[in-house]
C-alpha cells in the first residue's frame, strides 16, 4: 500500500499559472468557481486560485494540460464578455485531440458581421 502512494506521488506535480490580472482571473474562474471545478474534475487534479494566480496540483501531464488550457483561455477571455462551461468543455476536448490547437482561432473566429456592426461568432 505504501508503495502505491509513493508511486502516485512520484508523478505528482504542482504548477502555478500567473494570470496577472484579478478581473481576468475572475472571468477564468467562472461564477462560484464553476470553471475551476469543471477543469479539476475533468483532469482529475486540484485547482485553486490565490491572488492573481492559479495553482494546479496532480499528475504532471494533467497539470501541464491545465496550464496550457488556462494560458489559451486567458487570451480568449480578454476578448469576450464571459466564458461558459460549455466553452471550457469544448476547449478541453479540442486540446485533448490536438495539443497545438489555438483556441483563439476557434472562439474568436468571426463568421458574419450583422447590420449594425454586431459580430456573429460560432459556438
Amino acid at each position: 500500500m505504501a508503495e502505491q502512494r509513493q508511486a502516485a506521488t512520484a508523478d505528482a506535480s504542482a504548477r502555478t499559472f500567473s494570470v496577472g490580472d484579478v478581473e481576468l482571473l475572475r472571468k477564468l474562474s467562472g461564477p462560484s468557481d464553476e470553471i475551476l471545478r469543471l477543469v479539476a474534475d475533468s483532469l482529475d487534479i486540484r485547482v485553486g486560485a490565490r491572488g492573481d494566480a492559479l495553482l494546479f496540483t496532480g499528475a504532471s501531464s494533467e497539470t501541464a494540460k491545465a496550464e496550457r488550457l488556462f494560458s489559451q483561455l486567458a487570451k480568449v477571455a480578454k476578448k469576450v464578455d464571459r466564458l461558459f462551461k460549455a466553452d471550457v468543455t469544448y476547449a478541453l476536448a479540442a486540446l485533448s485531440q490536438d495539443a497545438d490547437v489555438d483556441l483563439r482561432e476557434i472562439f474568436l473566429d468571426e463568421v458574419v458581421e450583422a447590420r449594425g456592426g454586431r459580430r456573429i461568432t460560432p459556438k
